[in-house]
């Protein structure tokens, strides 16, 4: 499960533990509600890290710029053939010396570039 998902997910439990609390005030209800808002909120700070960790960085396209262009190929090649990212960013290394984190955070901008075209 993403970190999203689980953001959501706890936010949703603070909620019913809210409402719960509201019908019966107990306190130990009320200190899960507040446990499952704390968590909640965490999830969603390790979502929103984890999405600015994940995206190519400007430094990164200089410095990798001729070895990306060389690697679009083979990525889309591989992507169609319904091959593990993993895969693809091990292959792309061997071939081309194109760091894994480097391979799979592009890998992840030509998806959202997929979705945002069309």
């Amino acid at each position: 499960m993403s970190s999203k998902a689980q953001a959501i997910l706890w936010y949703g439990v603070a909620i019913v533990m809210a409402v719960w609390t509201m019908f019966d005030f107990y306190a130990m209800r009320a200190v899960l509600g507040v446990l499952a808002l704390i968590m909640g909120t965490l999830m969603w700070i390790k979502h929103r890290m984890i999405r600015r960790e994940l995206n190519l960085t400007e430094n990164e396209l200089e410095s990798w710029r001729t070895q990306l262009i060389d690697a679009t190929p083979v990525i889309l090649e591989m992507s169609q053939a319904k091959r593990p990212v993993t895969e693809i960013a091990e292959e792309v290394e061997k071939k081309l010396g194109l760091p894994r984190e480097v391979t799979l955070k592009y890998i992840i901008a030509l998806g959202r570039y997929q979705e945002q075209s069309g």
